[in-house]
């Protein structure tokens, strides 16, 4: 189930990130998990606002698969488990 919030609190969140981050704030990885043909942000979606805001195009990502298969189907350059 995916969780949603209302805009209103949606852009206060991620404004108040944006300015922790602005600050120096060095935020814990963002939580992505590999489903099929996509990556989907599991832990980290107000981190990943702020980070778009700001226009940051890197950020620490922690990934997971479900299966061997998953992982080896996106695995071109990660590195080994």
């Amino acid at each position: 189930m995916e969780y949603r919030m209302d805009a209103a609190a949606w852009k206060n969140r991620v404004g108040a990130l944006t300015t922790s981050l602005d600050a120096g704030w060095e935020m814990p990885p963002l939580i992505v998990q590999g489903r099929g043909e996509d990556l989907s942000v599991r832990d980290g979606n107000h981190r990943l606002g702020a980070l778009e805001r700001l226009g940051r195009a890197n950020a620490s990502v922690l990934i997971w698969f479900d299966t061997l298969e998953e992982r080896e189907h996106h695995g071109a350059g990660l590195p080994p488990s």
